[in-house]
Order: C-alpha cells, then structure tokens, then sequence
C-alpha cells in the first residue's frame, strides 16, 4: 500500500509539470502573436512614408523607365539569339509566311476578297518575306539568312516553273529581282556604315578575302545559288538574259559562266547574246564584257567560238559605214569606185 501510494504521487507531479510546460508554451506563442499583430500597423505605416518622398520615388521609377525601355537599344541588342533552336524557330516562322499566300489561293477567304485586297495581300507577303530574308539584323547573322535566301529562292523556281507549264511566265522572276534589290540594298547600307573598310564589289562579292566571304552571306553567293537552280531546272536561257538584265548588280561569276555556256555549241549563242546585252544596257558591264569577248575571238580554243565571236563583233558591236571609203579602196580606180562611194562623199573623208 506504501509503495502504491508513493506511485501515484510521481504520477501527479510528472503531470503538473507536463501542464506547465503546455501553459508556457502556449503563453509564448500568445506573446508572440500579440507582437507581429502590433509591428504590422507600424510597418504598413512606415512603408506608406511622406507623400513626398513617393513622388519623388514615383518620378525616378519613370526616369529609370526612359533611359531603359525609351532610348535607342545598343547594337549588341539588334542581333538575333545565336541559340540554333531559336534560329530553326525563325525559319520554320519564314516558311510559314511564303506559303501563305499559296494557302489563300485554296482557301474559302479568297472568295470573299476584292482584286485589290488579294493584290495587296500578295504584296504585303512578299514584303514581310523580303524583310525577314534580307533585313539589316538577319544580316548579322549568315547561316540564317543563307537558309531563308535558300528558302525563299527553291520557292520561286517551284512556282515559275509551274507558271511556265501552264503557259505564261507569271511574276516569279519579278519577286526573285526583288530579292537581289533587297540584298542589295542591305549590302549598300552596311558598306555605307563602315566607309573605307573595303570596297564596295568586295563586300558584294568577298572574292579575295576568305575571312569575309566565311563570315558573311554575300551578294554572289546569293547570285551562285538562282544560277545553279538555273542550271538543275533546265530554264530557258532567255529567260537567264531577262533576269540578268533586271539585277542591280552583275557579279562576276555571271561573266565566268557565260564563259562556260560559250563553249558549248547549243548554248553558245544564247550567250553570246546575253554578253551582247549586258554590254548594251549595263555601262558597269561593260569593260567585262568587252574583254570576254576578245578573249574568246583571240583565244579560244576551237575554231567555232572564235568564228562566232568575232562575227557577233563584226556584225553587232563594230557597225562600220554604210559604203565604203575612198581611202579604204587604194586598189581600185576612180572610174571603178565612183558607184561605191556615197554621192555626197568627196573621197577625202575620215570617218568609218
């Protein structure tokens, strides 16, 4: 019975001093949430401030947000993401803006729409296409522009060739001079920027200089790739002297392949003529021209190119006088000459 007793009385004491470490416990917290209820009228006081220091915060907030977002980025800043995903992202997003216009034309929309409106849809996608493919900043980058100028051109010979299957030559010639003027253009407002860097033919063509033509998309390269579809597709060359004679700039490849074309026997007259008509409508084309074709009069190896060039220079470049001189006859007589010279000729003229 003593040692029952002295039991219970350990139990009643270890359970007075469990319930006064609960009450402690729970006094604490108590304590401790009547303290963050009284420091949050504080603070919310203390963050609402004096007006006027609000105001001044408020126009420093707006002054950070001109100089950030108002003023002109750097030029760091207007390139594109050099991440492959992200540039993969912008050529699918480009393919997608050169079949929409082959979509509305099997589209019920197209029905709905004037004559003008689809012209000036037409219009609008060509523009939105040339300023992705040969824009200022898709130049920094030349892998890109390279796949897009690609894009845009295997697209162009794809629907002039259906044009001319179907019987007329439509206007994808005119979209892919289009593109060179927007190349162009492009080139001409970089060289403008850099002035005395290079030369203007070498940043169009990058001929001498390897480290330019790696890391740049050129205009010849541009030129070397519609001239190669040229050549796979079996294009009328006629249709190769035309597009010639709408590009801004003549590269000189265009003249080596001529060159090429010269001595083969089925493709020699075409471009024949296509020199002959660089030389006439194209001053910049010239001296290259010229010189093409002296070099295949003098030096080419069969007789066929050379006999063909010299009769196109005789006949088309040097257009000698209608009848003879007198000068240019020493071996005939007076008598003999007098119904070959022109009536109002005295004998002593100069000129041919």
């Amino acid at each position: 019975s003593g040692e029952a007793l002295a039991l219970q009385e350990q139990v009643a004491f270890l359970n007075g001093q469990t319930r006064q470490t609960n009450e402690s416990v729970n006094d604490k917290s108590d304590k401790i949430e009547r303290e963050r209820q009284d420091d949050v009228p504080a603070a919310r006081d203390k963050d609402r401030g004096d007006p006027r220091q609000l105001g001044q915060i408020a126009q420093l907030d707006d002054e950070i947000f001109e100089e950030t977002y108002l003023l002109a980025p750097d030029a760091s800043q207007l390139q594109l993401p050099q991440d492959r995903s992200k540039d993969a992202l912008q050529l699918r997003l480009f393919g997608e803006v050169l079949e929409s216009y082959r979509r509305m034309e099997s589209s019920l929309m197209k029905q709905s729409l004037l004559p003008s409106q689809l012209a000036s849809y037409e219009q609008m996608s060509r523009q939105v296409s040339l300023h992705l493919a040969a824009g200022y900043r898709t130049a920094a980058h030349p892998d890109l522009q390279r796949s897009m100028c690609q894009a845009y051109v295997l697209r162009t010979f794809d629907s002039f060739q259906a044009s001319l299957q179907a019987g007329n030559k439509g206007t994808a010639m005119e979209q892919l001079v289009e593109l060179f003027f927007a190349k162009f253009a492009t080139d001409v407002a970089r060289w403008q920027e850099s002035p005395g860097a290079v030369p203007l033919r070498e940043m169009l063509e990058a001929a001498s200089s390897r480290r330019l033509a790696a890391s740049n998309f050129t205009y010849a390269e541009l030129f070397d790739m519609c001239l190669a579809e040229f050549e796979k597709r079996d294009v009328p060359r006629r249709e190769l002297r035309s597009f010639l004679g709408e590009l801004p700039a003549i590269p000189s490849s265009a003249f080596r392949a001529l060159e090429a074309q010269c001595q083969l026997a089925g493709a020699r007259k075409m471009a024949l003529l296509t020199i002959l008509a660089l030389i006439e409508g194209k001053p910049a084309c010239r001296w290259r021209g010229l010189s093409l074709l002296f070099k295949l009069a003098f030096s080419a190896g069969e007789d066929g190119v050379r006999f063909d060039t010299i009769r196109l220079i005789i006949n088309k470049i040097y257009a000698g006088p209608k009848s003879p001189m007198r000068w240019q006859l020493p071996h005939l007589s007076d008598g003999e000459v007098r119904g070959l010279l022109d009536e109002d000729s005295n004998g002593s003229g100069w000129e041919l």
